[in-house]
């Protein structure tokens, strides 16, 4: 079953490039916020939501795709292919690592190289980490998402949808918890601080006709409807600065749970864009289907696991700064497509219903 999805590839390039923008920000850049008032910093978990919502959305497409097709759905092929497009390449990258850190480049230490290994850099504290190892709390999100979704998927069929809003609802009660705690458990990196933004894309997959009908009807009489969920998660971005310039309790009450780059009300504006740009043919749609957008879509796995090691200067020397460093990610990330994902990717296509 290929991916023949349009637009997705494209808003997977928008989302690593807010990721890359964050990290250019965080290591190379002094300015902390912009003339518009936007953190920089918290754009990359804006991209990570993205992210999170086209994973949810695409995987229970896919599940709904085989299930209507073979009338089940095989757990096995599906771990098999998920192992087949996640596990090689970055299994290289940490032998990469280990590599450099033989050579006395970096330094991983040992509750790194654990959680790194067993997809747990969700969980723990903060402090501490380890900067080449520190973006795969993400990754580690999806891979416990996988874990108990299809099973979910498959033995719950009458319940899918309220499983999904049962777990969209209690986030954010998490969240808010972990404003006003100091937990190892919850915090702006784990499983049980983000998930949700997963849920919305699997609710979104799971309820896709009635959501696409609805704004359909809408966007004929208000076409300027499709620029609102892009307002408000402008607004949802600059929340924190106000909070931040005017020291507000307005953040534990409101952006940490609903607001913010990771709030409940920016991951409904991401399925909101996800089925505009599917589905209405414009500008916004061309040019996530263009060449250029679709090919960073592509290589948008390999950018997010390599591009992390590519600002350790102790690594990559002067190539490590603007723009330097954006050159040699996509140079890196091209020959980890082509030479390690792509092969792989053929053999999970043996195991597609």
């Amino acid at each position: 079953m290929r991916e023949s999805i349009p637009s997705l590839n494209g808003l997977r390039a928008i989302s690593i490039g807010l990721v890359i923008i964050s990290h250019i920000s965080l290591i190379n850049w002094q300015d902390k916020f912009t003339p518009l008032g936007l953190d920089m910093r918290t754009l990359g978990q804006l991209g990570v939501n993205v992210f999170f919502v086209i994973s949810g959305f695409l995987i229970t497409t896919l599940l709904l795709k085989e299930e209507q097709n073979a009338q089940t759905i095989s757990l096995k092929n599906f771990y098999l292919r998920r192992v087949f497009r996640i596990f090689p390449v970055y299994y290289i990258m940490l032998l990469v690592y280990a590599g450099l850190q033989l050579l006395g480049l970096i330094h991983l230490n040992p509750n790194s190289w654990i959680r790194s290994i067993l997809f747990l850099n969700d969980f723990g504290p903060l402090e501490g980490r380890d900067w080449p190892t520190y973006h795969t709390w993400s990754l580690s999100i999806e891979e416990q998402f996988y874990l108990f979704w299809p099973f979910l998927f498959k033995g719950f069929k009458p319940l899918r949808n309220y499983i999904a809003l049962c777990i969209i609802c209690v986030i954010p009660a998490f969240r808010i918890y972990s404003e006003f705690g100091h937990s190892n458990v919850v915090h702006v990196f784990s499983l049980f601080y983000r998930v949700d933004a997963i849920m919305w894309g699997c609710f979104l997959a799971l309820n896709y006709d009635g959501f696409f009908s609805v704004l359909s009807r809408i966007n004929k009489r208000f076409r300027l409807i499709q620029l609102l969920p892009f307002i408000i998660i402008y607004i949802n971005m600059v929340l924190p600065y106000i909070n931040f310039k005017y020291s507000s309790y307005v953040y534990h009450f409101y952006i940490a749970p609903l607001g913010g780059p990771t709030g409940t009300l920016t991951s409904i504006c991401i399925c909101l864009i996800v089925i505009y740009s599917i589905k209405i043919q414009n500008i916004w749609f061309s040019v996530l289907n263009s060449g250029v957008f679709n090919y960073i879509g592509k290589l948008s796995y390999s950018i997010y696991l390599w591009q992390q090691i590519i600002f350790v200067s102790a690594v990559t020397g002067c190539l490590s700064k603007f723009p330097y460093n954006v050159v040699l990610i996509l140079i890196v990330a091209a020959f980890s497509y082509h030479f390690i994902e792509k092969p792989f990717l053929s053999l999970k296509k043996r195991f597609e219903a």
